[in-house]
């Protein structure tokens, strides 16, 4: 499965375990409401998503990130708080690389592993994140103004 294979320890255990096996019994009994069976749902079109994009694109494409971002989400979504920071640490690595520090993506998944950070209580890394995030969103609104002014 390349690089997929090693998400299982990256996610830990709970419902995405259970999507991993892929196992409609157990993803069934896992919380019990819509909202979990839907959250496994998600979780395994995300993991055949990652997959797919691994496959075609390498473990080192902005879609491969942007996958990660999503299943990170939904880490977070079920209180995996560390899961979800390995998760979202990856995908900004990927980013950071392949697009830059000032792209939106790199400052959408900077913001999202502030709120991991400070939900772990952990808020001046939170904090230092925060500003990375804002930095590149000022960036980006920079190039913007100076792209419609040269129109």
């Amino acid at each position: 499965m390349g690089q997929v294979s090693s998400l299982p320890a990256a996610l830990g255990k709970g419902a995405l375990m259970a999507a991993m096996r892929d196992d409609p019994q157990d993803a069934g009994r896992i919380g019990g409401s819509d909202d979990a069976v839907h959250g496994i749902a998600a979780a395994m079109d995300y993991l055949r998503g990652l997959e797919l994009l691994e496959q075609r694109f390498g473990p080192e494409h902005p879609k491969v990130a942007l996958c990660l971002d999503g299943i990170a989400c939904l880490c977070r979504d079920q209180g995996q708080l560390a899961e979800a920071e390995t998760l979202y640490r990856r995908a900004l690595a990927i980013l950071e690389r392949s697009v830059g520090p000032n792209d939106p993506d790199t400052a959408s998944i900077l913001e999202n592993l502030t709120i991991v950070l400070y939900e772990s209580g952990r808020e001046d890394e939170a904090r230092e994140l925060f500003d990375r995030a804002k930095a590149a969103r000022d960036a980006q609104a920079r190039l913007d103004r100076l792209s419609r002014d040269e129109a």
